[in-house]
């Protein structure tokens, strides 16, 4: 889940040379014990909490989701048969119409982040109003974290923000496809052949996965995930980024939209 952070200066793009290959990791489940996550499977949203023994539990409401956002206790999705936003306070509450459609969502705590007509909007979960974040309607992705939102624009340039400061530059046009901030600052975003990561502070960014298409990421409270274009999701721990070896999470094909956060 991504945050609103201000950068008051142009970020540089400082790419490393030296990329993680994609491995073939073993099937074993990770050990983030504090990382849910949340994935679509047969039109399902599911979650587990890594490193309990733990199982995935499928939620029968949560139907026609086409992608899904988690944080804590707090859910998200957009529903496949009108693009409307759909969201919960606990798995034991009844799903909440937000009356607002989008083409892109996140969440962190309470506080929603969605794109719609290529604008950002925020508000909190079953409550208050929309407000709009953003001017320029070139908006293809957002993500949100505490007060950190990021902002991927139409040319590929990523725009980050902290609260009600102004939009700043994070990384230039060209560079991302799709985007993704975890609880602790960190940042993430991937292109058609790599993904790159960094932790909140850093200045450049680093590749982590190089030569391997992906469909989606996400960035936990410990933990860095992709989706694999084959369906297959991986996961690793997020304070390493250009070492270690990525863990997959399931052995079914079945990962179209993921999300992770700290509980």
């Amino acid at each position: 889940m991504s945050r609103l952070n201000l950068r008051v200066k142009l970020l540089p793009l400082a790419l490393l040379t030296v990329c993680s290959a994609l491995v073939n990791a073993c099937d074993s489940a990770a050990d983030e014990a504090d990382t849910v996550i949340a994935y679509l499977g047969n039109d399902h949203i599911s979650t587990e909490t890594l490193g309990q023994d733990s199982r995935w539990t499928y939620d029968e409401s949560s139907k026609n989701a086409v992608m899904v956002v988690a944080s804590g206790k707090n859910h998200a999705y957009i529903s496949s048969s009108d693009g409307k936003v759909i969201s919960r306070q606990s798995a034991s509450d009844d799903w909440c119409d937000e009356k607002i459609e989008a083409s892109d969502i996140d969440i962190s705590g309470k506080r929603l982040v969605i794109l719609r007509s290529g604008l950002v909007y925020t508000k909190t979960v079953c409550s208050g109003e929309w407000k709009q974040e953003s001017g320029v309607d070139d908006g293809t992705a957002v993500a949100i974290s505490g007060q950190k939102i990021l902002f991927l624009r139409s040319d590929g340039a990523v725009y980050g923000k902290d609260g009600g400061s102004n939009w700043a530059q994070e990384a230039v046009p060209g560079s991302a496809t799709m985007i993704d901030v975890g609880a602790n600052g960190f940042e993430m975003y991937a292109n058609a052949t790599n993904v790159y990561s960094r932790p909140s502070g850093d200045s450049n960014w680093h590749c982590v996965v190089s030569e391997s298409a992906v469909a989606g990421i996400a960035v936990g409270n410990n933990s860095q995930m992709i989706i694999r274009s084959d369906g297959y999701a991986f996961i690793k721990t997020v304070t390493v980024l250009t070492e270690g070896v990525w863990t997959r999470l399931s052995a079914s094909e079945e990962y179209y939209s993921i999300a992770a956060n700290g509980i």
